[in-house]
């Protein structure tokens, strides 16, 4: 599982680089997985971060 998209999304909002706004699912359990998948799966996410540019 990876927040790749979220983060990038978060990057490009920061820098006002971002053109259009998109949706991107996040699943925070395994596909097939069972709502207890979800359930403890879900505390591993939290609001990204903008990743601090190298200049």
């Amino acid at each position: 599982m990876s927040t790749d998209n979220w983060t990038a999304y978060a990057d490009l909002a920061a820098s006002g680089e971002l053109q259009s706004r998109v949706s991107v699912l996040l699943l925070p359990a395994p596909i097939g997985g069972s709502a207890d998948d979800v359930r403890k799966g879900w505390p591993s996410y939290g609001a990204p971060s903008p990743r601090t540019r190298a200049s």
